[in-house]
């Protein structure tokens, strides 16, 4: 490559091949030998020796790594300090590890400074230490192989689909920082293979380890590399590549990592059990962002919600009683197998109608095949609400329900009067607005109360069916009352402290009037009918 015309000075940038004399090319001796100045990058390649041996004089940067705050800063001071030589009329040879093209950010400034200095900068190509590795691994490149610098890992992400060579690991330090890179997007235990002066006759070494444990071999050093095969080649989510599966990669790392003997005392202390509230609470999360209409904080539950998931497949991997990969695999055959009118040989579904109906016969014919009842998998876990909505829509996918919704509304009030009745054998007198009769039901002991509680569970049961008939979901109706009992109660609190008087002193009839004020008050969803 040549730069600009007319150039003050001239710039040789030699490769000198990956450690053995025998593959210094004739030109890049020529190169070296015509100098009238030679400046190695590191007088630590193997063969700095032999060209001293014959007689050539030459000058190392080896001082900057140790005086530099940066790599980075490193090689912006080498290539200023090749183009300032280059500006006072010299001709300059510049000599590399490899090929200058290879893996050599000091190359990419020198070129990149040179036109602008009027420097002419000549690259002589010598043997790659990649060379030498495909070799030594019986590796073909062209099956998709990258190459990326230990210093550039954390601004530069690998695609964990392909091969993956990590260039210029120059010590154990710098190798933690590989490791620490990597362990967002491979497990701990992934296998490594350490390389160490590849092709170099009497100094290779070749180990492989898992990926925590790269900075802990000794024999780490400026002619080191790392090699990492595809990770989960052909598993679920290979092909979306730095998107989801890359991002879901680097978070199951991440989450082993935690879990293993370096990272986090907490991670590792949980258990199953433990995490239970966790997953609960941050799906109840999940629900409000959803129904704040908050995207933000939406994708910030997600995000939460998905941990949970992860810690429990991490655990489960540990116990040796499945591994993540088997629950997306199970995932991915539930969901080819429940949508045949997607991926199998059924026609195609003209409403989700149609496709709920199939999905409910296609899991019944499972759990007959598992030896389950019709209502086994409806979790005993979930909030009563939805439980009775689920129970009785299974209950109706084989015929066992009402046919019209006037027949659950008269359910309703016969559930409503039985509920009056066991309330006034509880309270030991009829029914009476007041709260006295209220505590004397609740404070009554035995099968009187019981019966109260009974009855008041078919009231909400017999509700909850009505809502089902009525299209109606009655956990988010309930929590959209809830919801606007709280801004309603909110506004009354708002509007008491304005008038210089606490809430708890106002009357009933007080109260009763700010109630029905704010129902005209707040917003339209939050309000009721105004008077």
């Amino acid at each position: 490559m040549r730069a600009v015309a007319g150039a003050r000075g001239r710039v040789a940038v030699v490769g000198l091949g990956f450690g053995s004399r025998r593959h210094l090319t004739l030109g890049a001796w020529e190169e070296l030998n015509a100098a009238d100045a030679v400046f190695l990058r590191t007088g630590r390649h193997p063969l700095a020796r032999y060209l001293r041996r014959r007689g050539l004089n030459f000058t190392t940067f080896d001082a900057l790594y140790r005086t530099a705050p940066s790599f980075e800063e490193v090689y912006r001071l080498i290539a200023d300090r090749v183009l300032d030589e280059a500006c006072r009329g010299l001709r300059v040879a510049y000599a590399v590890p490899g090929h200058p093209r290879v893996a050599e950010r000091s190359v990419e400034l020198l070129l990149q400074g040179a036109p602008g200095r009027g420097v002419e900068v000549t690259v002589v190509p010598g043997l790659s230490f990649l060379d030498g590795l495909w070799g030594l691994l019986s590796l073909d490149p062209t099956s998709g192989v990258q190459v990326l610098d230990a210093a550039s890992l954390s601004g530069s992400p690998p695609d964990p689909r392909l091969g993956l060579v990590v260039a210029q690991v120059y010590d154990r330090r710098v190798a933690g920082e590989v490791k620490l890179a990597l362990l967002g997007q491979y497990p701990a235990n992934f296998p490594v293979t350490v390389v160490r002066a590849a092709g170099v006759t009497g100094r290779e070494r070749c180990r492989r380890v898992a990926l925590e444990e790269i900075d802990r071999l000794p024999w780490v050093d400026h002619l080191t590399a790392l090699y990492l095969p595809p990770l989960a080649s052909g598993a679920p989510g290979e092909g979306l590549g730095r998107g989801a599966g890359g991002a879901f990669a680097r978070l199951v790392g991440m989450v082993r990592h935690l879990r293993g003997p370096r990272g986090c005392p907490w991670d590792r202390a949980q258990t199953p059990s433990s995490l239970r509230p966790f997953i609960i609470e941050e799906a109840y999360e999940t629900v409000a962002a959803l129904e704040a209409g908050d995207s933000v904080r939406l994708k910030e539950e997600l995000g939460d919600l998905l941990l949970q998931v992860v810690l429990q497949g991490a655990i489960a991997e540990e116990e040796r009683a499945f591994d993540l990969e088997a629950v997306i695999e199970g995932l991915l055959s539930k969901l080819v197998h429940r949508h045949p009118h997607v991926f199998g040989p059924a026609p195609p579904a003209g409403t989700s109608r149609e496709v709920l109906a199939r999905w409910e016969e296609i899991k019944g014919r499972e759990k007959e095949e598992r030896g389950l009842g019709l209502l086994d998998d409806v979790p005993s876990a979930l909030p009563a609400l939805i439980q009775a909505a689920r129970v009785q829509g299974k209950a109706s996918g084989v015929g066992f329900d009402w046919d019209r919704a006037d027949s659950v509304l008269a359910k309703v009030r016969e559930e409503l009067a039985e509920l009056e009745r066991a309330w006034a054998k509880a309270a030991g007198s009829a029914p009476a607005s007041g709260g006295d009769a209220v505590r004397a039901a609740v404070a009554g002991g035995g099968g009187a109360r019981a019966a109260v509680e009974a009855e008041a569970g078919d009231l909400l049961f017999s509700v909850v069916n009505l809502c089902r008939f009525l299209e109606v979901d009655p956990e988010m109706a309930l929590r959209a009352a809830v919801e606007r009992f709280r801004a309603r109660f909110r506004y009354m609190e708002e509007r008491a402290r304005e008038s210089g008087r606490p809430l708890a002193s106002l009357s009933l009839a007080e109260m009763d009037a700010l109630w029905e004020e704010a129902k005209c008050s707040l917003p339209k969803d939050l309000r009721g009918r105004c008077p």
